[in-house]
């Protein structure tokens, strides 16, 4: 029974979705009730709330701190009395107390300050409208001359300026509604103020609480352009355009609706939030009734247009009043309502945004509400006694740090995990993909996800994307597969299998294989639902997706049942793509050859570079089919030739002819089993005698006998040459059978039998000997005995040359004449040897000058001979002199000579006396011949020594005479001995100073 049968035969699972309860995804852990302002489950934030006030520079004594600036970690404090501090890098005194006035008036108290993003520039502006401008590298302030009478509510920094020493191109909002352009510039410490162009003007006579510019992201061909955005206390403007911020308000003359209007807040403030330091993503403005909040889009705008989308307000959290709100939140004041705690709905003093949070700031506490639903996250107490209340928030646009401050105290708010919740809250407003971002590597989380995003798809009737999302969840598999069955989507269901084997374990290979194995199943059914003609297009596409399939799916697959499941099914394309993943290609070339496709089985073989043992098995079919193919294969395989030899011998080259005529095909002619086995030999230098004797064999059943004389005359013959020669006298080939004879030596069999071919043939027979070894293969039987001499051999070849030309030539004045020119090619025979195959009282005028050229030869050699003689003659009486000489040939000894050897006297017993006057004992010069004598004359003389001391009463002299010409024959200091010794080492190797120089 089949998987999918045996499901199908369960009690069928009712399923019915409807809406997604994400209920039932939520963790067991308590969590944030999104309520609108409500915060639940105090005891968890309690325990690990999102944003906590921490005191900051506790060391620090101040007062009367008027307003808190942080960028790049550089702090700034505005106080009481026209001071700024302002922090350095020394440990010992962390920040710079510096007077901007030397005597302020009662008016020259500070109104704002303004601190560039990389910390080095800060404006500062006095409610007398008098402004200065800090650079880090001064050491006072300096007065902008060009900026009086202008009370600064709001700066405009260039985020993407990188020049320390410079502001780069800023704008400035004032008290008034107007609008300026300038650059500061500090150089050598010196300051440079540019002129202050006033670019623009409100008509509202009211502070521009709030200024920001960003630039367009840059697009091929198109001018730099510029998005400004403006608030005041009831406007929020917005301008478009570009290159320059002239240019861009002179645009904005003409149009004048280019703003929203609200009720008014006299705190109003502007926040944007960018990502990582990039382009600003999106913005908030405090007005009054609430939170004016929206997206940002760059595009294709132009003056009048909108980079505000999503544009919503708001209302601000409820906030309790409470008599102790200096102290986190408890559950009591916030479960309760009492006399003591009364909700209302409160501006607040200001606030910041965060990536999902707008955190609002109240006299001594701090409100989170979500971006994501506007619900009340979080709450925050001061936690400590404060004078006052808290005066504003402050946001690090570089380290994203918050910071807060009151009249003596400041604050960091400490952000943890804010981005908790997100992906719960993306997943109530279905937005899954974004859910999934925020789950991070939390399997729990991203299952329920799944889960939720799969059940939505399914209660929409998107059966597909709900399969693909049922098998990234851990639900289980029997019911998510029954719940697909139910409704009869098998479509829906293999798309869910396909995903549930994506994502099981490499360990649940149990597992893999049962899913493989339905889903091939499947696969098999659908293409046998496809079958039909009308189909072919669905059935190509899913016989392409199920061989992609089997081959991701291989390792996971049992052999021998996926065969047996394709097989039952009769689809036998499927077989053969399956054979090849697995890599049984005996398999496919076995089915290629039954259905005669013999191409597509050869191409099997030549592109999965099959092993040797399938090319033996199938080349004699694939040779009496496709033989021109079949060989250029074998040359790009490393083959053993011999075992292709009963292939080659189905070839039938007349049958192949006829077929390859009929298709046209190339090679047509060509004796393929000729060209393999002529390539295995001359390419390959096979040495192989059966294929070399094959090779003979076939040359040898051609009528043309070329190539086979071409293939015997090669230097080396490896093959038989017993079974070439029957074989050449069996087809009549008799040049190739003198070749044979030649190379058997039977040079008198080859004489005459290629007298009977060609007399040529045989004259260069005849010469071989003179080449050949002389020495005849006893093995063939030859005529000619192993002692006949190479001259003598030659020479009778030669006489049976001329015998055959003198006798087989009926003109004797022909044969005369060939017989001259026989004399003349062959220096063996002289006119003697010939003359007797000519007739008897035949004129032999044409050998006159043979005849006499002959004669002088032989008077030439007796002088030669007489010369000789009388050398040995001479020599013979010189050496006679010489015997006679030197039996009268003495020497002199004095009486102190001692031994060359051992130095003794010589006297003191028998000695040798050398013609050199070397003089030395006999024992000593026996001793030192000793070390030269081979092993049979070492003998020899142990055994003349012996006989010598036993017969030397008895006067035995013969023996002592063979003894000195054994080992007095040459001295051994000035003998042939001594230059012998030359090559050997003063020190044998086994000799004990020789160890003694090896190093340890």
């Amino acid at each position: 029974m089949s998987i999918l049968s045996a499901l199908e035969g369960n009690d069928r699972v009712v399923y019915s979705p409807g809406a997604v309860d994400l209920s039932s995804y939520e963790d067991t852990n308590p969590r944030v009730n999104v309520n609108p302002g409500r915060v639940n489950n105090v005891k968890e934030e309690e325990k690990n709330p999102m944003f906590v006030f921490s005191q900051a520079l506790p060391k620090l004594q101040i007062k009367g701190l008027i307003q808190l600036v942080v960028c790049s970690d550089v702090i700034v404090l505005a106080l009481e009395g026209c001071v700024i501090r302002r922090s350095n890098s020394d440990p010992k005194e962390p920040f710079d107390n510096i007077e901007i006035l030397a005597k302020p008036r009662p008016q020259d108290r500070i109104h704002k300050v303004f601190l560039d993003p990389m910390g080095n520039s800060l404006i500062i502006s006095l409610e007398s409208r008098e402004n200065y401008f800090l650079h880090s590298s001064f050491p006072k302030p300096r007065l902008l001359s060009r900026l009086k009478n202008i009370k600064i509510e709001s700066v405009a920094w260039d985020s993407q300026n990188t020049d320390s020493s410079s502001t780069s191109n800023i704008l400035l909002g004032s008290d008034d509604g107007h609008l300026y352009e300038t650059v500061l510039e500090a150089k050598d410490k010196t300051l440079i103020e540019h002129k202050a162009k006033q670019l623009y003007s409100m008509n509202e006579q009211m502070p521009v609480t709030g200024l920001h510019f960003e630039r367009f992201p840059e697009a091929p061909k198109d001018p730099t352009k510029f998005l400004i955005v403006a608030s005041t206390p009831t406007r929020l403007y917005q301008f478009i355009g570009g290159p320059t911020f002239e240019a861009l308000f002179l645009s904005y003359e003409h149009i004048s609706k280019n703003y929203y209007e609200l009720q008014p807040n006299p705190r109003s403030e502007l926040r944007f939030f960018s990502p990582h330091g990039g382009l600003s993503k999106s913005f908030a403005w405090t007005t009054g009734p609430g939170i004016y909040n929206g997206a940002l889009r760059f595009g294709s705008q132009k003056p009048g247009d909108s980079a505000m989308v999503d544009c919503k307000s708001i209302p601000y959290p409820p906030t309790s009043s409470s008599s102790n709100n200096n102290n986190s939140l408890s559950s009591n004041n916030l479960s309760s309502t009492n006399s003591s705690s009364v909700e209302t709905q409160m501006k607040p003093i200001s606030f910041v945004i965060t990536e999902f949070h707008y955190v609002l700031l109240y006299d001594k506490k701090l409100i989170a509400v979500s971006v994501l639903n506007n619900a009340v996250t979080n709450e925050a107490g001061v936690g400590k006694p404060i004078r006052g209340s808290l005066l504003g928030f402050h946001h690090d646009p570089v380290t994203r740090a918050i910071w807060a401050w009151s009249d003596d105290s400041i604050f960091e708010v400490r952000v943890k995990d804010e981005s908790r919740d997100v992906w719960r809250l993306l997943l109530q407003n279905n937005q899954f993909t974004a859910a999934l971002e925020y789950c991070k590597d939390e399997p729990e989380k991203r299952d329920k996800v799944y889960r939720a995003q799969a059940d939505h798809y399914f209660s929409i009737k998107s059966y597909e994307l709900a399969a693909e999302f049922f098998g990234k969840t851990s639900r289980s598999f029997e019911e998510v597969a029954l719940l697909f069955l139910n409704i009869n989507e098998k479509d829906a269901l293999k798309t869910y299998l396909m995903e549930k084997l994506r994502n099981l374990r490499p360990k649940e290979a149990t597992q893999k294989t049962m899913i493989c194995t339905w889903l091939t199943e499947m696969f098999l059914n659908k293409l046998t639902m496809l079958s039909d003609k009308d189909k072919e297009e669905q059935y190509g596409e899913v016989q392409n997706e199920f061989s992609d399939f089997l081959a991701a799916n291989v390792e996971h697959l049992n052999k021998a049942t996926t065969f047996n499941l394709i097989s039952s099914h009769g689809r036998a394309e499927m077989l053969v793509v399956f054979a090849i993943i697995v890599e049984d290609y005996e398999k496919v070339i076995h089915y290629y050859i039954q259905n005669a496709e013999y191409e597509q089985a050869l191409k099997i073989m030549t592109n999965h570079r099959v092993s040797p043992e399938v090319y033996y098995k199938f080349s004699p079919v694939l040779m009496t089919h496709i033989p021109t193919r079949l060989v250029s294969a074998w040359k790009s395989a490393n083959l053993n030739p011999r075992k292709l030899i009963p292939a080659l011998m189905k070839y039938d080259h007349n049958k192949s002819n006829i077929r390859s005529n009929i298709n046209n095909n190339t090679g047509a002619g060509v004796n393929q089993a000729i060209l393999y086995l002529d390539y295995c030999v001359n390419t390959l230098r096979n040495e192989d005698p059966a294929i070399h004797n094959y090779l003979l064999s076939l040359y040898a059943q051609q009528r043309n006998d070329t190539d086979l004389i071409r293939f015997l005359k090669q230097p080396e013959a490896h093959y038989d040459l017993k079974y070439a020669l029957r074989l050449c006298t069996k087809y009549n080939h008799q040049r190739a059978c003198v070749i044979i004879y030649s190379a058997m030596n039977l040079h008198e069999e080859a004489v005459d039998l290629a007298l009977r071919v060609d007399i040529e043939l045989a004259k260069e027979i005849a010469g071989k000997p003179d080449t050949d070894n002389s020495l005849l293969l006893s093995e063939f039987g030859g005529g000619t005995s192993g002692e006949v001499s190479e001259m003598e051999l030659r020479k009778k070849l030669w006489l049976r040359i001329a015998r055959h030309i003198v006798e087989h030539e009926k003109d004797i004045k022909k044969a005369i004449e060939n017989g001259v020119q026989l004399l003349d090619t062959c220096k063996v025979l002289k006119i003697e040897d010939i003359l007797p195959f000519f007739p008897q009282f035949e004129v032999i005028d044409e050998f006159r000058s043979e005849i006499i050229s002959s004669l002088k030869d032989y008077n030439q050699h007796i002088e030669d001979l007489k010369e000789e003689m009388n050398y040995a003659t001479k020599s013979a009486e010189d050496i006679r002199l010489d015997i006679q000489e030197s039996r009268s040939r003495y020497g002199t000894v004095k009486s102190g000579q001692r031994c060359d050897i051992c130095g003794s006297l010589v006297r003191e017993t028998n000695f040798y006396l050398f013609p050199c006057q070397h003089v030395m004992h006999i024992g000593c010069q026996v001793r030192e011949m000793e070390k030269h004598l081979s092993g049979a004359d070492l003998e020899r003389l142990r055994r003349l020594q012996r006989d010598v001391e036993m017969g030397m009463g008895n006067g035995d002299g013969g023996k002592m005479e063979e003894m000195d010409e054994l080992v007095a024959g040459e001295c051994v200091f000035c003998g042939d001995l001594m230059i012998s010794e030359i090559e050997k080492a003063f020190i044998a190797p086994q000799e004990e100073a020789v160890r003694s120089w090896y190093l340890n």
